[in-house]
């Protein structure tokens, strides 16, 4: 009963057809929503059997929880992408802190790696980044969060169906190896709305469950969960990502500064090509104030 509510609420976003928006004024609900809702559900009914039906249920009920807990990883250790790119660079000017960091502990690795163990290199490799901001993680935290989900899965699947031992090793051990990152990384600090103790711990806990449980799953439901998510995905990327109401504002809100940032632009190659024409090298700057104005 709440898909159609569903779509209402996507529509209103701009990430489906404006008609699933519409509210009947007699009856206060979204009549177009309720409909195509119905139809799916009956030929899902006379066409499906209900074992494959429950399966495919669960499924994509686990896959929702799975995108959650990822996602609290990702908010919690991903960069702002607001801050701005000036507050990287220090007061002795130069290369950004970040990077200076990196540089020397890949030196102090290079230096003494030969001395150490491979687990310690490793470890003081990511200790690097733990000891700095969230914005040092960079995309770290998303590609691991993926590996982990998928390698997570794939070692439940070879292990249900029977497939060899070593297919459940391999991705167990690039899980484990993931989630020893994730630890690590840096984390921001928990926002005011919502709390979840112990990140990365608990989401990587709730991924290793949901993987678990969506791998022990026969492959006929997963078939028709990859239609599903490839009709989400052509319907998002042939309507939604241009019609998207925050995409929308936010293509506004960048516009003056792209313009400004044009014109500077062509300002500099103009007075460029003055500089570059004049053979004596005594140019005015009365040709670059007359393209400024």
């Amino acid at each position: 009963m709440g898909q159609p509510r569903i779509f209402y609420r996507m529509a209103m976003d701009g990430l489906l057809f404006k008609i699933f928006a519409r509210v009947d004024a007699k009856t206060q609900v979204p009549t177009e929503g309720i409909i195509l809702t119905g139809l799916l559900c009956s030929a899902l009914s006379c066409f499906v059997y209900l074992d494959a039906l429950a399966n495919l249920i669960s499924l994509g009920t686990l896959s929702v929880f799975t995108f959650v807990d990822a996602g609290v990883i990702i908010l919690r250790m991903r960069p702002v992408e607001d801050v701005d790119s000036d507050s990287d660079i220090d007061d002795e000017g130069g290369l950004p802190t970040a990077s200076r960091q990196t540089g020397t502990g890949s030196s102090s690795i290079t230096e003494e790696g030969f001395e150490e163990s491979l687990w310690e290199v490793v470890v003081a490799k990511y200790r690097r980044y733990a000891s700095g901001p969230v914005e040092n993680n960079g995309s770290r935290p998303t590609y691991h969060t993926v590996i982990f989900t998928l390698c997570t899965i794939f070692a439940s699947m070879a292990y249900s169906n029977g497939w060899a031992i070593s297919v459940s090793i391999l991705c167990l051990a690039f899980a484990t190896y993931s989630a020893f990152v994730l630890m690590l990384l840096p984390k921001s600090a928990p926002p005011d709305t919502f709390q979840c103790p112990y990140i990365p711990a608990v989401p990587l806990i709730g991924l290793a469950c949901n993987g678990y449980m969506m791998g022990s799953l026969p492959m006929s439901s997963w078939q028709f969960l990859m239609m599903w998510l490839f009709t989400g995905l052509f319907v998002y990327f042939g309507y939604g990502i241009r019609h998207s109401v925050l995409g929308v504002e936010g293509d506004k809100e960048s516009m003056p500064s792209r313009r400004q940032t044009s014109s500077y632009t062509s300002l500099v190659w103009e007075g460029t090509r003055l500089l570059s024409d004049d053979a004596t090298g005594d140019v005015s700057l009365h040709g670059l104030h007359e393209h400024e104005t």
